[in-house]
């Protein structure tokens, strides 16, 4: 701009972080014009120039008064964006697993997403899927660029439930009791029942927690102490994640 004779450079704006050189005219935008350097002859009223290649640029301005006012500036090499959740994971039922991915350049990173898991802005997460399940996590920079990337976490279902093929309820305090012994991946037995050899039933009980000699039998019916016997005997048991599973067999009744 020209006021009162003297000469006032405008000096245009430039963003090394960025792939654009950015031209901001403080004079009269009408009247006010732009070099992009880039090899033109004469000047356009362009004053943003985007998609620039790496390399050294001297851009400039000249004002309806043919001053004009010029700025070295370069562009150095853009690194891309990457993120890597690592391979594909199996986790037992009940487990967890850290997710934290590799990142670079990390200190580009300004906003980080994750599908599947709810933790805005978090670098890890830890997740313990109930059933298998694929996590995302995105990306960006301050240029709004992104990367993806997506891991698959396999959740083995293989429940274990154990029970005694023989008790000796002698009161001995070791093996007195028949019951339904489980990892933390049974929430509940719905149901067991112990039947003699003609199929009378036993013993019967409803909705209890694995592992408990509370609902354990002790060989006896109705307060009676029952002979050796083979008895055969059905539960269905209930899983964290809902589903139910029916497990028979048959048990010795000893007695010494």
């Amino acid at each position: 701009t020209v006021t009162q004779g003297t000469f006032t450079a405008p000096l245009p704006y430039f963003s090394s972080n960025t792939s654009a050189v950015n031209f901001y005219n403080y004079g009269n935008p009408a009247a006010a014009s732009a070099n992009t350097g880039l090899d033109l002859d004469s000047y356009t009223d362009l004053a943003i120039f985007e998609g620039l290649p790496q390399g050294s640029y001297q851009p400039s301005v000249m004002d309806a008064n043919g001053c004009v006012a010029s700025q070295n500036a370069s562009i150095g090499a853009y690194q891309q964006l990457f993120v890597y959740l690592g391979a594909d994971v199996s986790i037992p039922f009940g487990d967890s697993v850290l997710l934290a991915p590799v990142i670079s350049p990390l200190p580009a990173v300004e906003e980080v997403v994750w599908e599947g898991v709810d933790c805005p802005g978090c670098l890890e997460v830890v997740v313990a899927p109930q059933q298998s399940s694929s996590f995302v996590v995105t990306i960006f920079d301050s240029l709004g660029c992104s990367a993806t990337d997506t891991i698959w976490v396999e959740v083995e279902k293989n429940f274990d439930v154990f029970v005694p093929n023989a008790f000796s309820p002698n009161h001995d305090g070791v093996n007195d009791l028949f019951m339904i012994y489980s990892g933390p991946q049974v929430v509940k037995v719905r149901q067991l029942q112990v039947f003699d050899r003609w199929g009378e039933p036993v013993f019967t009980y409803f909705n209890f927690p694995p592992n408990d000699p509370t609902y354990g039998w002790d060989g006896t019916y109705r307060g009676k102490e029952l002979d050796p016997a083979v008895f055969a005997w059905f539960a269905i048991v209930e899983f964290a994640d809902g589903s139910t599973k029916v497990v028979k067999g048959d048990v010795v009744l000893m007695r010494k």
